[in-house]
């Protein structure tokens, strides 16, 4: 039989300074999400779809109104066309099908480019 070798105990000291948790609980994080600042500024945009939409504005809120549901047909100068989708808050704001801010669309007296409301009904966020 051999002998058992006795383990040493090293003596642990704790940690000289702040916690990590004591660390973090000081800190002041924004809320905002990174991907809603845009040259050096935060913007309103849309994430989601469907009933998950919503709308986080530029103080990091989420909008509580109503997000409609537009469509634009565009024509390509090789004859082909094709829909784009818009969405539109109740106060007025527009946004592209990537969620991204643009300016109020008009409806154009061309019949090849007007916009009209989606058959999907209002999504309330």
């Amino acid at each position: 039989m051999m002998a058992r070798r006795k383990r040493r105990k090293v003596p642990t000291t704790p940690p000289a300074g702040k916690s990590d948790k004591q660390l973090f609980l000081e800190e002041k994080f924004d809320q905002r999400p990174a991907s809603n600042k845009i040259n050096g500024r935060f913007i309103d945009r849309i994430y989601g779809s469907g009933n998950s939409m919503r709308l986080i504005q530029e103080d990091g809120t989420i909008y509580v109104g109503a997000i409609s549901t537009k469509r634009k047909h565009h024509n390509k100068p090789d004859d082909t066309s094709f829909w784009q989708t818009m969405y539109v808050t109740k106060d007025g704001r527009w946004f592209d099908n990537g969620g991204m801010p643009i300016e109020k669309q008009e409806e154009d007296d061309n019949e090849d480019n007007k916009i009209e409301e989606s058959e999907k009904p209002e999504t309330k966020t």
